[in-house]
């Protein structure tokens, strides 16, 4: 009896033995394929903004106003809802322009959320035809949507002060949301103005309520004259003659 009892106790043994080593190499081999699905994986991960990008985001921080926060690379459709009313054909269209569309930087107040600016940085690529047709149809449906828009062309140095008050302006509250665009240092070297004794007071489109820039005339009856063009030209042609 008691050389059965021993047996029995050694195979009882022995199979525990068998089945820890079978759970560990089942252990292992699972182990190893996930570790093999990482490695095979074809994605990797990659910063969401550009060099410049980066580098005007970190300016952006150092100019934004108390109350309100900074997103980058937001889609489209997240800012902007397409409104009720419209059938189920009609809705699917306007939600499929909106879609695929990103804002580059979206200032939001800290509080609600809301989104109150979108920041454009314009570069080389947004000179082409195409791109630039796709831009009008994003600036459109952004002021459409009630926010406004700040046009900011891609520098290797950017003027805090300018871009401050841009931003303090874009933020600030009005009665009816109006958009602003403002093209920093986009203005031509042929109709920018030098005159130290210009206006400081930069007035706003009469037509879209833009920042203007001082030009002077370089033909025509007002040939030498200086007045304010809109910031958003050739998109708005808005002006207003220098008394």
């Amino acid at each position: 009896m008691t050389l059965v009892l021993g047996a029995w106790t050694s195979y009882v043994v022995l199979a525990i033995i068998i089945l820890v080593v079978l759970v560990l190499a089942v252990a292992v081999a699972i182990l190893r394929k996930t570790g093999a699905r990482i490695d095979d994986s074809p994605y990797e991960a990659c910063p969401p903004l550009t060099p410049a990008e980066r580098s005007f985001w970190q300016v952006l921080q150092q100019c934004l106003p108390d109350g309100y926060v900074l997103l980058a690379k937001v889609r489209l459709a997240d800012i902007v809802n397409v409104k009720k009313g419209f059938d189920a054909k009609t809705r699917q269209a306007h939600f499929n322009r909106i879609s695929r569309k990103h804002a580059d930087f979206v200032i939001c107040d800290a509080v609600e959320m809301m989104p109150r600016a979108v920041i454009k940085l314009d570069d080389a690529s947004h000179q082409a035809r195409r791109s630039s047709e796709r831009d009008e149809q994003k600036d459109r449906i952004i002021e459409g949507a009630g926010i406004r828009l700040l046009r900011i062309r891609a520098q290797r140095a950017y003027d805090t002060g300018q871009l401050r008050e841009s931003l303090l302006t874009a933020t600030a509250r009005r009665s009816i949301a109006q958009p602003l665009a403002a093209q920093i240092g986009q203005e031509s070297e042929a109709s920018r103005t030098d005159d130290p004794t210009a206006n400081p007071a930069t007035p706003n489109c009469p037509k879209c309520g833009s920042v203007m820039v001082l030009r002077v005339a370089k033909q025509g009856a007002n040939k030498g004259g200086q007045f304010w063009g809109c910031g958003r030209y050739p998109h708005c042609k808005g002006i207003l003659i220098v008394d």
